[in-house]
């Protein structure tokens, strides 16, 4: 890979309103009901302290998500209010979309580990079944805007999930887990802490058969996790790890197959094998006579090689090589400065990657696109008076792409660049709670594959996707039992980029347009009385609305496909007598205009519910549960779509059956 061959014009002073974030806690926030040290977000880039926060962010911490039982990340994302996971009957090709993208999802949510990002340069988006859920600390979910703090892929939202590090003690935890459909789960997680050097390890084999025929996802995981404090001045992270699966892909069904083969039939061949290895290494040096007085300098340097092999119906095959590096720095201080809270970051992101296209079969494919990008941003919060803050912020990024096609003896490049900036203010009325208003500058660049795709060749006329968001929220807490969030947005868009059916390669939209109010609510119950022999009581809802549309164009006024109308969550949580820990959550999505109908001339996609529900038992350092997912079997479908052939687009109805009712037992013993 070549370095960056780029110019950074200079850095913005303009920005907008953290109108990025804040949730009140995971709509029932499953944590304990004593007070822990305050949850320091990262998703801001700054390391807000979480009741601090304004706009739509949510925090999921480790204790929420075993309780929930989900086995994927995609699972326990799938309850925030706002955000639509869905798939195509695999763990493997799981999509999350927030703020209604539908398959323009995967390039246009960021998805980060530790800051280190996870979406492809391609468009096969960020790969969720490589980060265990086992292994998560916490995730953070900003919904809206962040293309100021995180530039590319970031319009949707963004999604950063923390990995466990070393603390306290010794501890080991080896874990089994057996289920329907031949599912078998083999982990084993280390951790602790001497001195200044924390570790934590894990490994995990996951086999699951799959509910369809020909839907197998063999997968494997390891993390290791080194960090080591000098003090207070110098802390180091080192983050070394790799995953590989083996997937099979059993494709849609239209009405004859599903007839002929049933839901769990499949009527393609298709098989995906995928290695990648990644490192990162961080420092966080603090700055000032006093460890952090004036504030902290941080560098990360990242590092992946991923390979992916793909066959299509057993003629049509690929073999994709990434490889990638990183360096991301930033000085960051928030303190008080003339008795005035100040935050402040001020950072540069730099990324150069090489994909490598190789086809066999009846795929010509012969091509290396190769990506360098550099941005620069910052972003400023004071406080002025009366509890009012004003914020503000800016991204300039360029991006140099080459386009190497060998088969078509094709040689050429594209350079491209943007500046965004965001400004808003918050009023905070009450410790932990405010309202907020912003607006924010929107983009993303092209993936590879978007200038590129076998059937069409290489297309350097495509525009860049940019946009704005506005955005005005409420987050309030009720006598520190109950919590509630409001938050109301606008995003316009022009030259969104998407796939036409039609003519089999990427094209540009006129111009969207995406409206929406998401709400949640949660309630701690023993904050409010006391119950006997009662550890934990917590209850929470969730709502989203959400209008995605043409703005103009040809289908003015139609729904963008695969977004659901709205979403309803609920969840509960209760511990008692010490042992015992029981969780039920259920979620309804609405309606939806099934892909690649941009006219919404075919009749939509059902709504359905579906609840889950875990039950563990603890016993000194052994821990036993059921899990039940899809508890009341609703016969539904993950996704739908128009199926096209070259020529003469919308032949078929391709549907794609979820699980029934299913259950899942394990055993962990911790030591």
């Amino acid at each position: 890979m070549k370095s960056p061959f780029l110019k950074v014009a200079g850095l913005v002073f303009a920005s907008s309103s953290m109108a990025l974030f804040g949730d009140p806690a995971y709509a029932a926030k499953m944590t304990e009901t004593v007070e822990a040290d305050p949850v320091v977000v990262t998703a801001t880039r700054i390391g807000n302290r979480e009741y601090e926060l304004t706009g739509d962010i949510t925090v999921i911490d480790a204790a929420a998500i075993e309780a929930s039982g989900a086995r994927t990340v995609a699972e326990v994302l799938q309850q925030v209010p706002g955000v639509h996971a869905y798939n195509l009957s695999t763990s493997k090709s799981s999509v999350v979309d927030i703020r209604g993208f539908g398959d323009a999802a995967v390039s246009n949510v960021l998805v980060l580990v530790n800051d280190r990002k996870l979406n492809s340069v391609d468009l096969s988006g960020p790969d969720l079944i490589q980060i265990p859920v086992e292994a998560i600390e916490r995730i953070e979910i900003l919904r809206g805007a962040g293309s100021v703090l995180y530039g590319d892929n970031a319009v949707g939202g963004v999604i950063n999930i923390i990995t466990k590090e070393g603390k306290g003690d010794p501890r080991w935890t080896l874990a089994h887990q057996s289920g329907s459909y031949e599912r078998s789960k083999e982990s084993g997680q280390v951790s602790g802490r001497t001195g200044g050097l924390g570790y934590y390890a894990y490994a995990s084999y996951d086999d699951d058969k799959g509910y369809r025929d020909g839907s197998d996802v063999l997968a494997r995981n390891f993390n290791t996790r080194l960090t080591y404090d000098w003090g207070d001045r110098l802390a180091l992270d080192l983050e070394i790890g790799g995953h590989g699966d083996d997937t099979e892909l059993p494709g849609g069904l239209d009405e004859n197959e599903l007839a002929r083969l049933g839901r769990r039939g499949a009527a393609d061949d298709n098989d995906s094998e995928t290695e990648e290895i990644f490192t990162r290494l961080g420092v966080d040096c603090a700055l000032g006579d006093d460890a952090g007085e004036w504030g902290h300098l941080m560098v990360d340097v990242t590092l992946k090689d991923r390979e992916v092999s793909d066959s299509f119906f057993g003629t049509f095959n690929s073999d994709r090589n990434i490889g990638q590096w990183g360096v991301l720095t930033k000085y960051i201080f928030n303190s008080e400065l003339f008795g005035r809270e100040v935050d402040f970051v001020v950072g540069v992101d730099t990324y150069s990657t090489e994909n490598d296209i190789i086809g066999s079969g009846t795929n010509t494919d012969d091509v290396t696109i190769s990506k360098d990008e550099i941005g620069a941003y910052s972003f400023l919060e004071v406080e002025t008076v009366g509890g009012l803050f004003l914020n503000a912020g800016g991204r300039y990024q360029q991006a140099e792409y080459d386009f190497d096609d060998r088969g078509a003896r094709v040689e050429t490049g594209r350079e491209v660049d943007e500046w965004t900036g965001l400004v808003g203010a918050k009023y905070v009325f009450a410790p932990g709670s405010n309202v907020f208003v912003g607006a924010q500058k929107t983009f993303r660049f092209l993936a590879t594959d978007e200038w590129y795709s076998s059937f069409g060749g290489l297309n350097t006329n495509l525009d860049q996707q940019k946009g704005m968001q506005y955005e005005a929220g409420l987050r309030h807490g009720f006598w520190k039992f109950a919590s509630l969030s409001i938050v109301s947005y606008r995003m316009d868009i022009e030259d969104e980029i998407y796939f036409d059916p039609s003519t089999f390669s990427n094209s540009n939209y006129d111009k969207t347009r995406r409206t929406g109010v998401e709400t949640s609510v949660s309630f701690n119950i023993l904050r409010l009385a006391e119950l006997k022999e009662v550890q934990r009581f917590e209850i929470g809802f969730g709502h989203a609305w959400q209008k995605p549309e043409f703005n103009g164009g040809l289908n003015d006024e139609k729904l963008i496909p695969l977004v659901p109308d709205r979403q309803f969550t609920h969840q509960l949580t209760l511990k008692a007598w010490e042992h015992f820990l029981f969780s039920f959550q259920g979620r309804v999505t609405g309606e939806r205009v099934i892909g690649n109908d941009l006219d919404n001339s075919k009749s939509r996609a059902d709504g359905f519910y579906t609840a889950d529900a875990r039950f563990a038992y603890t016993l000194k350092n052994w821990e036993f549960f059921v899990e039940v997912n899809n508890l009341f079997d609703e016969k539904y479908n993950t996704y739908e779509i128009e199926k096209s052939a070259f020529g003469s687009p919308h032949v078929t109805r391709d549907v794609y059956p979820a699980a029934e009712r299913n259950m899942n037992i394990g055993v962990k013993v911790s030591f």
